[in-house]
């Protein structure tokens, strides 16, 4: 039994890319965070911008947003059909790493938002994930902030 709401949503773009967005609700407590979003994006197969790459050899990159808490996740929809859902800018934290495929991205990033959802890991804490990807890049601050232009 879950211990928080969550839900994983899945967009799968062709040509070996894919984007993956991963939501939930903390119960409340002393907690930094109430709701989050995981966005894991693959960097390879993207047609309509090259990604900028921090890691020689990355395939994939994810990254660790606090929402908005005025606008709350509805966990009955598609999180890529919900434009209300307004992510926090800049990112708490982001990786990128190499993986053989998407679906090897998804298991090892989904088994750490399991993490999460078990109230095993504190998502707010950049320091919490290091231990889960030691052979990954630590994107830099200015890449986290999805609103700016840099």
């Amino acid at each position: 039994m879950d211990l928080v709401p969550w839900r994983r949503d899945t967009r799968d773009l062709g040509a070996n890319s894919t984007h993956v967005i991963w939501g939930f609700r903390l119960p409340k407590g002393d907690r930094e965070i109430k709701e989050g979003l995981v966005m894991l994006y693959s960097l390879v197969g993207v047609a309509d911008q090259p990604p900028v790459l921090c890691a020689p050899g990355a395939t994939h990159e994810f990254t660790v947003y606090e929402v908005d808490p005025d606008t709350r996740i509805d966990f009955a929809k598609s999180l890529f059909e919900q434009k209300c859902v307004s992510p926090l800018t800049p990112g708490i934290i982001g990786y990128q790493f190499e993986a053989h495929s998407s679906e090897e991205a998804m298991d090892r990033l989904g088994a750490v938002v399991r993490r999460i959802v078990d109230l095993e890991l504190e998502p707010s804490d950049p320091g919490a994930w290091g231990p889960f990807f030691t052979d990954a890049t630590l994107v830099p601050d200015k890449h986290l902030d999805i609103s700016s232009e840099t």
